[in-house]
């Protein structure tokens, strides 16, 4: 079961349309160091022979094959730095956030992967780490200490924060808050769940920046509205950032509950974007599944992410890491 949100696409694109396209796209990278080669020679000797029509079927299989292997061995290794400016009018002091979501470590990337994410996060400095959840995907049993291990090198002098995503809560698959509240704050990182969190830089000039930690959409748990409340009670504000999961939760944000910047994953940003269908398998309803946008409640960022789910295929979308520089 997918959830009970109204958001949840048809479960035709979800489990029947989306699947089998995953399952080929895996299957074709697979096979595709042997497949290459052979449909080559095939071409090759066909052609020679005068069998034209067998050449380009040949050529245009192999060329599929080539495809799948460059969207999994290639594209999807790829690891992108991204830089976003919130200018606050000297409201909030400055510092620098670095976002990452939807590691889906276990299946296809693991703990070398993550490390490389984490040096890649360290070499920008940044005052604090926010990661906005889905940090399996394995159904089955998972090393999680493994896997999350190099979490506990990151360097962030203002604290690591996490909330959860859709995976995290078992829809689908298990419920890994039973492994991932215990294990989180041993590696360093405070799992947020409607919560908010100031982060002060005292030998600068400006007031905090809020982190508003969200819960899970699909739980029916993101209850913004309370938080903003409190943060609009405060003399002194600051800057307010909110870390959620999924961007259709801005369906549920009243325009008057406005933030200096949405922070979302979930989407992938398609993983696999296509020209002629956008958004194609992408588990959510609303507009909002990649990049920047500008809403009345304020700027909203969906991320690519850092991993991939049924599919280990990339094309369109890079894996990424975002810096946020409050100003």
């Amino acid at each position: 079961m997918l959830g009970s949100s109204r958001y949840v696409p048809s479960r035709f694109l979800i489990g029947i349309v989306h699947p089998l396209a995953e399952h080929s796209l895996n299957l074709s990278a697979a096979a595709s160091p042997f497949a290459v080669p052979a449909l080559s020679v095939i071409a090759l000797l066909t052609a020679v022979s005068g069998h034209f029509g067998a050449a380009v079927v040949a050529s245009v299989l192999g060329a599929g094959f080539a495809l799948s292997a460059y969207m999994r061995f290639v594209v999807a290794q790829r690891l992108a730095t991204r830089e976003l400016i919130i200018d606050t009018q000297g409201r909030a002091a400055p510092l620098t956030l670095a976002f990452i979501s939807d590691a889906h470590l276990g299946r296809y990337k693991d703990e070398r992967w993550l490390a490389r994410v984490v040096a890649r996060i360290n070499d920008l400095i940044p005052d604090a780490v926010l990661i906005g959840g889905d940090f399996f995907f394995n159904r089955g049993a998972i090393d999680a200490q493994r896997l999350l291990a190099p979490l506990a090198d990151l360097r962030a002098p203002l604290g690591r924060f996490a909330i959860f995503g859709n995976h995290d809560v078992g829809l689908p698959g298990h419920d890994r808050r039973p492994i991932l509240d215990t294990l989180l704050p041993s590696l360093g990182i405070r799992v947020l769940s409607n919560e908010l969190v100031a982060l002060s830089r005292p030998d600068l000039p400006g007031g905090p920046t809020w982190i508003a930690g969200m819960g899970e959409l699909w739980l029916h748990d993101f209850r913004f509205h309370e938080l903003h409340e409190a943060y609009s009670a405060m003399a002194d504000p600051g800057a307010l950032i909110v870390l959620g999961h999924n961007p259709d939760a801005m369906h549920e944000v009243e325009p008057t509950d406005k933030a200096d910047l949405f922070l979302f994953g979930h989407t992938h940003a398609g993983q696999i974007q296509l020209p002629f269908w956008p958004g194609f398998g992408i588990p959510s309803r609303g507009p909002w599944f990649r990049g920047e946008y500008s809403l009345p409640q304020g700027r909203i960022y969906v991320t690519s992410g850092i991993g991939e789910t049924s599919s280990s295929c990339r094309l369109g979308t890079t894996c990424e890491v975002l810096m946020v520089k409050i100003r």
